[in-house]
């Protein structure tokens, strides 16, 4: 499981019964804070370093992927998908429209999320297909999901702005996922499910992210602090796409989630730990905090006393992709289909991106 997402879920299912040990928090935050510190110096100081800087916004010098070893990962993948996709989901798929299914570019995706382990990006691939099935059904397996496959509740879900691309990237370059998870009126959670499964896609289809990877905030702060329980679907979900987050950074001023985290980041690897931080205090502290990494917060789509969200850019967002969308459409090229005897009309043809 990907820790940030676990972490994620763990800010949703907190709750307001762990806040009243307000008499432990310093010594919490303290010994949390040096748990931290010994992650980091169990790495070694090379890999230590690039987490650190990778945290802070400080990209590595650029590596070119390596065209024969990307080959052989390739070459193991379609054998391990032969091998393990009987009976899947991606099975189903591949028999819909295997061009689609099997489509390098979708693959190299996972490669790139999964680091280049093909084993570890076909159990992925197979896990995204299984999703997409349950999420979207049969009909939409093999197609590009856009504004349109969303029904009215799935929008309602995507408008909240609940969670956010920022119109700025941080000082890598890097998108920010912004969570304001207090917001969400979702009305099942199958159409939040969908609704963030269009924009993490969405996101994706710039290659620059699937190396560079993502940054995730989760604002918890003030007026904007949300105390319902979440879904563990939604951690299953970020599992089957191939996005991985270079940091997250979970922003709170309830004692009680901060206890919640500090036991729950004991459980995870050390290279998960060290891309994590929780930052505990008020808008001021917290926000602070987050330029030190990177982020701006001049972006935060919140109003000048922090306390309501500001949703005019995340609409824009929703704009803009519509208009991409519309403008693909009218670029696709269309084929001739028979309708079992009733003549023939056009369809559009799928461009083979997922």
């Amino acid at each position: 499981m990907n820790s940030n997402h676990y972490l994620l879920q763990k800010l949703l299912n907190s709750s307001s019964s762990n806040s009243g040990q307000n008499g432990s928090s310093e010594a919490e935050i303290s010994n949390l804070d040096s748990f931290i510190a010994g992650t980091l110096s169990s790495l070694g100081a090379q890999r230590r370093n690039a987490c650190a800087e990778e945290l802070h916004g400080i990209l590595p010098a650029e590596s070119q992927e390596n065209p024969a070893s990307i080959l052989v990962s390739m070459q193991v993948m379609d054998h391990l998908l032969n091998a393990i996709g009987q009976g899947t989901a991606y099975e189903t798929a591949k028999g819909m429209d295997q061009a689609f299914a099997t489509d390098k570019a979708f693959q190299m995706k996972f490669l790139r999320a999964n680091k280049y382990d093909p084993k570890k990006a076909t159990d992925q691939i197979i896990r995204f297909f299984k999703m997409k099935l349950d999420l979207f059904g049969i009909e939409k397996l093999t197609k590009v999901i856009t504004l349109e496959d969303l029904d009215e509740n799935d929008m309602d879900c995507l408008r909240n702005g609940s969670f956010q691309v920022l119109p700025c990237k941080d000082m890598a370059g890097r998108p920010i996922i912004f969570g304001m998870t207090s917001l969400r009126t979702c009305k099942t959670m199958k159409n939040e499910l969908r609704a963030r499964w269009y924009m993490l896609m969405s996101v994706l289809e710039n290659q620059d992210c699937q190396v560079a990877r993502v940054v995730l905030v989760a604002y918890a702060v003030g007026n904007l602090r949300d105390k319902r329980v979440g879904d563990p679907d939604n951690v299953e979900m970020c599992n089957s796409l191939p996005i991985q987050f270079s940091g997250t950074h979970l922003c709170c001023d309830d004692i009680g989630q901060y206890l919640l985290l500090s036991s729950s980041i004991r459980l995870f690897q050390p290279e998960n730990r060290a891309r994590f931080r929780v930052h505990y205090g008020n808008h001021k502290e917290v926000q602070q905090v987050l330029t030190t990494y990177g982020i701006p917060v001049s972006a935060l789509p919140l109003t000048r006393d922090h306390n309501t969200p500001v949703l005019g850019k995340h609409l824009e967002w929703i704009a803009k992709r519509k208009a991409i969308e519309k403008e693909r459409e009218s670029r696709a090229p269309t084929a001739r289909i028979d309708t079992n005897g009733g003549g023939d009309k056009q369809r559009r043809i799928q461009p083979v991106a997922l």
